[in-house]
């Protein structure tokens, strides 16, 4: 498995990048600690919240993909979303699960995290994470038998 992640400003074109492509459908698996109505709301309130912090890249987006010929569940899909949460202390933080279906009939998701916490304002760290990535993505893949 592989696990990629980038801070960002989160923002509009985001949101258009994690609703697909020409080649891609993408299905919004999951909003957890957001009530909002779409995948473009649940990005507005990410950014609305951050604006009352220091983070200057709140957004985090994390790509996770399976070797290919793998093929994991929706609910492992929700499962890694949760891992990563906590490997990186953010079980509490807004998030968001997309997933993207190819025509060559694979799947990869996309997980976006607001990092800044909706009650303490701070922004969750994200050192030493390549190496968190690694760990956690050869931890699922053990779990899983992939």
């Amino acid at each position: 498995m592989i696990v990629k992640a980038r801070a960002g400003q989160g923002g509009p074109a985001l949101a258009r990048y994690l609703e697909g492509g020409k080649n891609e459908n993408a299905e919004l698996l999951a909003l957890r600690n957001l009530d909002a109505p779409s995948l473009q709301a649940a990005i507005y309130d990410m950014d609305g919240l951050a604006r009352g912090s220091a983070c200057q890249n709140h957004a985090l987006h994390v790509q996770l993909r399976a070797a290919s010929g793998e093929r994991l569940s929706p609910d492992q899909w929700r499962e890694a979303c949760d891992r990563y949460a906590e490997a990186f202390g953010m079980e509490d933080h807004q998030a968001a699960i997309i997933l993207h279906h190819q025509q060559d009939g694979t799947t990869h998701a996309h997980l976006v995290f607001n990092r800044v916490h909706p009650e303490t304002l701070k922004a969750a760290s994200l050192s030493n994470n390549y190496y968190r990535h690694k760990a956690l993505a050869r931890q699922m893949e053990r779990d899983w038998g992939l």
